[in-house]
């Protein structure tokens, strides 16, 4: 085989495995919430703190909404 047919298969193996992970993988399906013991979903406010350090922690729904700890 020469290069051009490996390149060829190569970048049809890329843009297969692509699609597939687009397929299985639905943007809207990143939730930032937590499931409870009864079923129901917890959703925490976006907001961020900012750390001594400068950097930035969110609001963790496993911690009941309370911001993560700082690094």
């Amino acid at each position: 085989m020469d290069w051009k047919t490996l390149i060829w298969i190569l970048i049809i193996l890329l843009l297969a495995g692509g699609l597939w992970y687009y397929a299985t993988h639905p943007i809207g399906s990143i939730s930032y919430g937590n499931e409870t013991s009864s079923g129901e979903q917890i959703y925490c406010t976006q907001e961020v703190q900012e750390c001594p350090d400068g950097s930035f922690v969110g609001r963790d729904p496993a911690r009941n909404c309370s911001f993560r700890p700082c690094p």
